[in-house]
């Protein structure tokens, strides 16, 4: 898409979830990823400032708002604090997932697919259902107290 304003205190680098060594510069102000791409330097050097990942069609942001707070909303939407928001996570039957994002007024639901995971090679590197889908991450981190230390560090 565009180059990032040069200088701008509003555009931050986001991790992906759904492709390794990939970022993504994010504008804060319109809620929008303005590019996607591999960095140049080694990806754990990089200021990072959350994570980002599709479900589906859509993408979920997670950020770090400092001094200590965690905001997750959906692109183009929304931002709140992760300890308000309501996330409801449910995974049917041939991988179909619901993800729903909620708060107070506001309500974001969104169906995809995560492939099972089965066979020896999943168990054999321990490979959890997480890794490949970005929704129960952000579940698995609004639920432990740790992880969100992990995250805002």
């Amino acid at each position: 898409m565009g180059e990032v304003p040069w200088g701008s205190s509003d555009v931050i680098k986001l991790q992906s979830h759904d492709r390794w060594y990939e970022i993504a510069d994010y504008d804060m102000e319109k809620r929008t990823i303005i590019r996607v791409y591999e960095p140049e330097v080694e990806a754990d050097s990089a200021a990072l400032s959350g994570h980002f990942g599709s479900l589906g069609k859509e993408r979920l942001i997670v950020r770090v708002q400092r001094p200590d707070q965690i905001l997750v909303g959906f692109e183009g939407e929304q931002e709140f604090p992760l300890g308000h928001a309501r996330i409801d996570w449910e995974r049917f039957t041939e991988g179909k997932t619901r993800f729903v994002l909620s708060n107070e007024d506001y309500r974001h639901e969104v169906q995809y697919v995560v492939p099972e995971l089965t066979g020896e090679i999943w168990d054999m590197y321990a490979i959890d259902l997480e890794h490949f889908d970005f929704g129960l991450w952000v579940l698995n981190i609004k639920n432990s107290r740790e992880r969100q230390q992990l995250v805002l560090e």
